[in-house]
């Protein structure tokens, strides 16, 4: 080149400014959101560059298109992504103690809550379910209040907010079997089951928080045991009606022989 021409319009500059930036884009969903971001705007530019400065179409053309396209991509990663998405207080909370800390997304969230059945509320005295008769065919989490679990007139323990009631139901037992004011969410249990069947992330998921809830469960069962002085045999009693669900569950995670360990596995 013997002559070198001027540099082009600012416009051109600003757009290869952005697809510079869109090439240092880092290989993650965010990074992809960002790649696509800066390729759509780099692209406008080229458009507006063509259509102002060389008043050329067939450069304004593809560039429009390759913004449209871009900014599609755009779109549907930030749907995915679904910050947006905002629940009922009491579900909310739910949310944000028990599946925000595992890094659980709101879309993905979003997917256990529409198997809701119902939210519920129990007032003081009321009975949500009883041994041998109550069948097994949903998965409740206490939102609010307390609930007691009671045995020959004895209480075993308290079931406080964001607890589950039917967690050691949940492993190996079938929805046909038996089983202060509060606030409760109900999920249908085959629907719930039904709908993360094919997503192993959730399943996975609701496993871990369900088998904590299970083994926080038995320990309170056990301490109760201890501090009322029972003998072997009622404690017996108190354990069998689950050791099917803990069979189940110890199947899905190996666990060591130290007690202190149990927890941790689950």
């Amino acid at each position: 080149c013997l002559v070198w021409k001027r540099p082009n319009h600012v416009l051109f500059q600003t757009a290869n400014v952005f697809l510079l930036m869109a090439y240092l884009a880092t290989n993650s969903v965010f990074g992809v959101l960002y790649l696509r971001s800066c390729l759509t705007i780099g692209c406008l530019f080229l458009s507006l560059w063509g259509w102002i400065v060389l008043c050329e179409s067939d450069i304004i053309v593809w560039n429009v298109i390759f913004t449209a396209i871009n900014a599609i991509h755009v779109i549907c990663i930030v749907w995915k992504l679904h910050p947006f998405i905002r629940f009922p207080h009491d579900v909310e909370m739910v949310y944000r103690n028990l599946f925000q800390p595992l890094r659980v997304s709101r879309n993905a969230f979003k997917t256990i809550y529409f198997c809701t059945r119902e939210i519920q509320t129990l007032k003081s005295n009321d009975i949500y379910a009883i041994e041998g008769r109550t069948r097994v065919d949903r998965l409740t989490l206490l939102l609010s209040g307390r609930v007691s679990i009671i045995r020959g007139g004895q209480t075993l323990h308290i079931i406080d907010s964001h607890q589950f009631l039917d967690s050691p139901e949940w492993f190996g037992v079938g929805s046909h079997e038996t089983y202060q004011e509060s606030r409760l969410l109900v999920w249908n249990r085959d629907k719930l089951k039904l709908s993360i069947s094919c997503d192993p992330y959730l399943q996975t998921l609701l496993d871990n928080i369900l088998g904590k809830d299970v083994v926080k469960k038995l320990l309170l069962v056990s301490d109760s045991v201890s501090n009322q002085q029972t003998g072997a045999g009622e404690r017996t009693k108190l354990i069998v009606p689950t050791h099917r669900a803990m069979d189940q569950l110890i199947k899905r995670s190996p666990i060591n022989s130290n007690e202190s360990d149990a927890e941790t596995c689950v």
